[in-house]
């Protein structure tokens, strides 16, 4: 899989894909960078990231229906987890309603939401967007050399 930041043309139909799973639309705001997942040059899915120093949220992990459910979520969380690292993130974190599962075989593991960094805390998804209900998840970034 290929991750590419999104352009300006993508994000309309990102959103509706996000739209569609029920997951949270304001992606299109300052400091979510926003990426297209392709194969064979062809869009696949879409994930974000929030970074906040070291830190950094991940937004919105989805996948077209019709193409879930042979790896290329798993593959579009490992080539988030590459780009985050290559902003100098060393550990991600994430809320999450109904995929806890699917982030755990990932890496992830249960987080206390107190525990977050203050800069996640304060982002507008854990203070706004996602119910107090949501997982908390977070994964420790190793570099890769």
């Amino acid at each position: 899989m290929q991750l590419t930041t999104a352009t300006d043309a993508e994000v309309e139909d990102a959103m509706e894909l996000l739209d569609d799973a029920g997951l949270p639309t304001d992606v299109d705001r300052e400091g979510v960078i926003l990426f297209v997942g392709r194969v064979d040059g062809r869009p696949v899915g879409i994930c974000g990231l929030e970074v906040r120093g070291p830190h950094a949220l991940v937004r919105s992990v989805v996948v077209e229906p019709g193409r879930r459910g042979d790896g290329r979520g798993t593959a579009l969380i490992e080539e988030l987890c590459d780009r985050a690292r290559e902003r100098g993130v060393r550990e991600l974190y994430l809320l999450t309603e109904n995929a806890a599962g699917f982030f755990e075989k990932g890496g992830f593991e249960r987080a206390e939401r107190e525990a977050a960094p203050e800069a996640i805390r304060e982002t507008r998804e854990f203070a706004a967007v996602c119910p107090a209900s949501a997982a908390c998840l977070s994964r420790a970034l190793r570099n890769v050399e």
